[in-house]
């Protein structure tokens, strides 16, 4: 706005600036930092969701939709956790995501079943932690599928059970 003399002669402007340097800088560093993360999560050969607090997927990388077989990471999104487990687990599994929302931190891995989207079950691995996704809280996940090492395993205590049984007679 212009400034006036005591003669009502326009002797100047004043103009009220704000130096937005910081600011900017903070949002180009975020950018970055976000561009980051979802890179590594989209390499990841782990499956990777994000579930908002009240059990909506509202994130699923590659290898999420190919553990599910999903047509895809989108196909995923809107679907609610519990559509991905086993009835069994509901409520253990609703549960430890109320504790990590509430902020308990990373939950250790806890083993479940799972369900594909053609409907079959198999034995899957996943640990939560809350994050902040687009201003709210949330959970990420991330999730492999143990069914191999679960078969393996029966099978290891199948054979010491026989051995043990051979040893007895």
């Amino acid at each position: 706005s212009p400034y006036r003399n005591e003669k009502g002669e326009i002797a100047g402007s004043m103009a009220v600036v704000s130096d937005i340097t910081e600011r900017k800088q903070a949002q180009d560093a975020l950018s970055v930092s976000e561009d980051r993360f979802r890179s590594l999560v989209e390499i990841s050969p782990e499956a990777v969701l994000i579930i908002a607090a009240d059990g909506e997927l509202k994130f699923a990388n590659q290898a999420a939709a190919k553990l599910f077989r999903a047509p895809d990471p989108e196909a995923m999104v809107g679907r609610n956790q519990l559509d991905l487990v086993d009835p069994e687990f509901h409520a253990n599994l609703g549960q430890r995501r109320q504790t990590a929302l509430a902020g308990g931190g990373t939950q250790a891995p806890l083993e479940v079943k799972l369900v594909r989207f053609d409907g079959t079950n198999f034995d899957g691995e996943g640990s939560l932690a809350q994050i902040i996704w687009n201003d709210q809280p949330a959970l990420q996940s991330v999730l492999r599928d143990i069914t191999e090492r679960k078969q393996l395993e029966r099978e290891l205590a199948q054979a010491q059970k026989m051995e043990a049984v051979g040893q007895l007679t």
